[in-house]
């Protein structure tokens, strides 16, 4: 499998590089996942994952489990882990201003089958 996004990282003096990585998650989810793997797996998605992203300016916690098409997932899933300014910055989803969904809701525990990924270093603990 093979990145373009890890050859601009790597690349030396690209001091943009940072803020492009809401562009470097769409590019991986199109290629890990596209379209037609996402309509394939659409009722099994809707099943299996839950993304937060928080509703600004009140930072209203908000759940999505269903995702009218590959786009809006896409969308859903940005919004979700937009943490400002490096990966971007907040946007209208469904008609709402949307921001990282760990402003609100850190580390969301839905049932004792929850997944919950840390990104930070200084976490106890990067997935339990």
């Amino acid at each position: 499998m093979h990145w373009k996004c890890l050859q601009d990282v790597r690349s030396p003096g690209l001091l943009s590089t940072p803020f492009q990585l809401r562009k470097y998650k769409t590019d991986i989810a199109d290629e890990m996942l596209g379209p037609a793997r996402f309509l394939s797996n659409q009722s099994k998605l809707s099943e299996q994952l839950e993304v937060v992203v928080t509703v600004l300016p009140r930072c209203h916690t908000l759940r999505y489990s269903k995702y009218r098409n590959y786009e809006h997932f896409k969308d859903v899933m940005l919004a979700s882990c937009t943490a400002s300014p490096i990966a971007g910055f907040p946007f209208l989803l469904d008609g709402q201003i949307c921001a990282d969904g760990g402003l609100s809701d850190f580390q969301p525990l839905i049932d004792e089958n929850t997944v919950s990924i840390s990104p930070f270093y200084f976490h106890w603990y990067v997935l339990k």
